[in-house]
């Protein structure tokens, strides 16, 4: 492995090494931060769409980087100021349970006005090899819960290539479901 690869994993390892070691999220703010907006009932839509974006730009950043990426998670506050959370790599079962439930122990105090989660995985395809996709979920308390995936292939020269966003039926994670928003009207 090139020096500069390693120099770049170097803060990643550590991090998943702490996330490993406390079993706890570790909340990093404002990685790749964009422009920060103050979240309101009347713009949470163009929030959950920058959330969205967000969330799209660090997974495919990842596949670029390695090819992969370990489960994650972004929310924004009713401030504006985006937060990443990110698994520990070893089980995305585990990693998705405990963003998800970071995620709803922080809506439920209203500390979050929207989250994203985000993993990699594929999609069936009969007859041949799966379909590397990122999939993605954005919740918000006024917002129905929006699930996506992005499909994604490597071409012969190396490069990865990504298609549009596709809806997806599958409504499994309910971040917002019992917090009440507080955010400015």
């Amino acid at each position: 492995m090139d020096s500069a690869k390693q120099d770049f994993l170097f803060p990643l390892k550590i991090a998943l090494l702490l996330i490993f070691l406390n079993t706890q999220p570790i909340f990093a703010s404002e990685v790749l931060k964009p422009a920060k907006m103050v979240v309101t009932k009347s713009n949470v839509e163009e929030a959950v769409k920058r959330l969205e974006q967000y969330a799209i730009d660090l997974a495919k950043n990842d596949i670029h980087q390695s090819g992969t990426f370990t489960p994650f998670g972004v929310s924004i506050d009713t401030g504006g100021h985006f937060n990443l959370v990110t698994g520990s790599g070893q089980d995305t079962t585990q990693d998705l349970e405990m963003i998800t439930n970071a995620y709803k122990k922080k809506a439920q105090k209203s500390l979050i006005a929207a989250a994203a989660i985000v993993f990699d995985t594929k999609i069936e395809n009969p007859g041949k090899e799966g379909m590397d996709a990122i999939y993605i979920t954005c919740d918000s308390i006024f917002t129905p819960t929006k699930n996506k995936y992005l499909l994604y292939f490597k071409t012969k020269s190396g490069a990865y290539k990504f298609t549009g966003l596709i809806k997806s039926k599958k409504d499994n994670t309910k971040i917002f479901s019992s917090s009440k928003f507080s955010a400015a009207k």
